[in-house]
């Protein structure tokens, strides 16, 4: 009788799909079969417990529906044999009592607000106790949280000479953990030496920095099979890029077809497609080799340290060897020390703001001796960058629109003079490692909750 009836206009099928999606769940993948468990409220059927903490026992949340549909009222689906509230409520209402009947002891908490008011499953309990007058195992009590919510400095933390010493012979400093010592000397402290790991979720969704590592695996295969000759794109490589994408995606993401994942899989296709009619316009190029990982001993005081680094690719362009690190964002973070004096501290991370192009050329030029500085180049390619030069070099910059060419031999000194400084600076025992001064950087740290800067979030976006 409905079926050929209208709305007018559109905002009447926007209402009445917001009124079904309210009552549709999301189905809830479990984790694997160790550790910390967590299981949909209905699959806790045929498990006893020996005690259970029933967290929100509130009318919102158990059994948490609307008592009418929007579309089909509950006389409409009664007659047409169709589920009704009370179906689910009956089915909640089994779980919820074989659940507590089960475990040896139970503890229900719940709000009783004029806002909140328990479950009609927890006052049935309640109910039944009174009138069979049991009181006995049965408490009732109020609970009120102290909270406060000032918010005190993190706390500095000493070196001791047992801690250098652990340092010079377990962490291997690289460009990314040096720039986290610039960003934040604590977060140096708990990532680097206290070997804290960055959190990990079991979420499947796509983030920025899983994107990233995907494009660097596909560009490394991709250009493994041009080495050793000069870079040609063929009429074939955008079929090579995409079954190579295809491959990279499959390998890591197992319902790559579906949705979001569908859409980031074709977005990275036809960029990186891009990016390689891009490489041809950058003249003659012999890659030299991808993913090059050095490793080399340096001397720091009393400490011998080893500084290590991969290199997304070396190139030959023109009898000068180019090294390349690849950035899947927009803009670049080169240092700018040009006319900077390094004696003050606290202006570091705005100045330097990374070490990481003048970092790979030291561990290239200690791994070989006789290059050249003059004959040396490098630049930060820009994945993400749509307009403009999709490099940018590390001795060449563009000040309103006026291209500067720097002194490589007396800019690279300085920059390695910063790497010193950086170095000497994480070895000094009278130095501790302090948390960063800049607030804005603690809001995406994942070491924030240890520090005491779990406040700290990103400011909402206009």
């Amino acid at each position: 009788r409905i079926s050929s009836m209208t709305f007018e206009g559109n905002s009447p099928y926007f209402r009445l799909l917001r009124l079904v999606l309210n009552d549709i769940s999301a189905h809830f993948s479990g984790t694997p079969l160790k550790g910390l468990q967590a299981l949909g409220f209905l699959e806790t059927r045929g498990l006893k417990f020996s005690h259970v903490w029933f967290l929100d026992a509130n009318e919102s949340v158990i059994p948490g529906f609307r008592k009418e549909d929007a579309l089909l009222p509950y006389k409409i689906r009664r007659a047409l044999g169709l589920s009704t509230h009370k179906t689910r409520e009956d089915i909640y209402k089994y779980y919820f009592n074989v659940l507590l009947g089960q475990a040896g002891s139970v503890d229900l908490f719940y709000m009783d607000t004029p806002d909140h008011e328990p479950s009609r499953f927890v006052r049935r309990i309640m109910w039944d106790m009174q009138k069979a007058d049991k009181k006995y195992g049965v408490q009732e009590q109020d609970v009120r949280f102290q909270v406060t919510f000032s918010q005190s400095e993190p706390a500095l933390v000493k070196k001791t000479p047992e801690m250098l010493k652990f340092t010079a012979s377990n962490v291997n400093l690289s460009p990314s953990n040096l720039d986290q010592y610039l960003a934040c000397p604590l977060k140096f402290y708990y990532g680097s030496i206290l070997g804290f790991d960055e959190k990990e979720g079991f979420s499947s969704d796509f983030e920025a920095k899983d994107v990233g590592i995907l494009v660097h695996d596909i560009l490394k295969t991709f250009f493994e099979n041009k080495m050793g000759a000069a870079l040609k794109i063929n009429a074939g490589d955008d079929k090579l890029i995409e079954d190579i994408t295809d491959k990279c995606f499959r390998e890591k993401y197992s319902s790559v077809e579906d949705g979001f994942g569908y859409i980031i899989k074709a977005r990275v296709k036809k960029r990186l497609k891009e990016i390689l009619r891009m490489q041809e316009s950058l003249g003659p190029i012999e890659i030299l080799c991808v993913e090059k990982r050095l490793e080399v001993s340096y001397k720091c005081d009393d400490f011998n340290i080893r500084l290590v680094g991969k290199i997304d690719r070396i190139d030959n362009r023109s009898g000068k060897i180019w090294v390349i690190d690849y950035k899947t964002g927009t803009s670049a973070s080169l240092p700018s020390i040009e006319d900077y004096h390094f004696a003050d501290r606290e202006a570091w991370p705005d100045k330097i703001k990374s070490v990481q192009l003048p970092f790979y050329i030291l561990l290239y030029m200690l791994s070989n001796p006789g290059a050249d500085i003059n004959s040396m180049e490098a630049s930060l390619m820009m994945l993400g960058k749509l307009k403009g030069g999709m490099e940018d070099q590390l001795f060449r910059r563009v000040v309103r629109r006026k291209e500067i060419i720097l002194d490589k031999r007396e800019y690279f000194r300085k920059c390695k003079a910063v790497i010193d400084a950086l170095i000497a600076d994480i070895f000094n025992l009278d130095i501790p490692f302090v948390p960063t001064s800049d607030q804005k950087k603690c809001a995406r740290c994942d070491f924030k909750l240890f520090c005491g800067r779990q406040w700290a979030v990103e400011p909402a976006r206009p």
